[in-house]
């Protein structure tokens, strides 16, 4: 007859039951967008509460240039205990290259943002050559792909911006 430890079941029933889920929600509270030059680049991004439920970012991005190889991209994500005091956080990606963006892009952006938006799915290693076009996104939300598994409580600002031959900049603000 074989003996098993009764701490060594509850060890795996704990361990068994705790598979590298996402330990935290959001809910978005604004948007705010900016573009140097909005012949080139017209951003339309805002908040969108759908009941007491579902909160996601709607609006349009009008793309209507060409982003060459050494337009820069950076995504910035800060933490806040009290509201006011943003601190950086470590996963922020300082200024980068745009066409070097294309893992952030498949594991991250296009994963949440394929069922709610008309973005592409891009092949090759690649970003440039982006597409010209009006992209719309109606209720969007970031729940799948590679995200942190735990985050401390607090306010999170996250701020994508575009460096290059023109500027542009959005803002989000989540709980």
């Amino acid at each position: 007859m074989r003996f098993v430890n009764p701490l060594l079941m509850l060890l795996l029933a704990i361990l068994n039951d705790c598979g590298c889920k996402r330990m935290w929600e959001h809910e978005l509270l604004e948007a705010h967008v900016y573009s140097s030059d909005e012949s080139k680049v017209k951003l339309n991004l805002y908040v969108n509460r759908v009941g007491r439920d579902l909160v996601g970012f709607s609006g349009t991005v009008d793309w209507n240039f060409d982003a060459d190889n050494e337009a820069m991209f950076e995504l910035g994500f800060y933490r806040s205990a009290n509201g006011n005091d943003y601190r950086p956080m470590p996963f922020s990606i300082s200024n980068k290259y745009f066409k070097d963006y294309k893992t952030l892009y498949d594991d991250i952006i296009y994963i949440n943002l394929k069922d709610c938006s008309n973005l592409p799915q891009i092949e090759g290693d690649y970003l440039i050559p982006w597409p010209r076009n009006l992209y719309t996104f109606n209720n969007c939300n970031f729940h799948k792909g590679v995200l942190p598994e735990v985050v401390a409580e607090g306010t999170y600002k996250t701020v994508f911006a575009f460096f290059g031959e023109l500027l542009t900049s959005s803002q989000q603000t989540a709980l």
